[in-house]
């Protein structure tokens, strides 16, 4: 299903929009910036985005609950701070990291592994 990106020569390109990195995983990365209301193939679903989705960010792939897991790579890259719709864009606006500081300038490592300067 052609996605709306062009080509080198300006026709239709059918390279999707969005690219799923694990099969576990409830955001897709986008491959190019996506526009609200763009329709997006996740395998035989489809969905249409709800908001702007820059290159290289997160959407939903499913409704996420506030506080669930956001799973990237097949593993928790973050929680939500609010609810989270399929479609929307995922990013520190709704999501808090579980690996760096996030935009509320908590550390989520442990204070003992912290003051060891030890990783998560």
């Amino acid at each position: 299903m052609p996605d709306g990106s062009l080509r080198r020569d300006g026709g239709p390109s059918d390279r999707p929009g969005v690219l799923r990195l694990s099969a576990i995983d409830n955001v897709l990365v986008a491959l190019r910036e996506l526009q609200p209301g763009e329709a997006v193939a996740d395998g035989p679903r489809s969905f249409a985005t709800r908001a702007a989705v820059p290159f290289g960010h997160k959407v939903a792939a499913d409704d996420i609950d506030r506080g669930a897991a956001i799973v990237k790579y097949g593993e928790v890259v973050g929680r939500a701070t609010q609810q989270i719709a399929r479609g929307d864009h995922v990013h520190v606006h709704n999501v808090v990291s579980a690996r760096l500081p996030g935009h509320t300038g908590t550390d989520p490592r442990p204070a003992a592994r912290r003051a060891e300067g030890g990783r998560p």
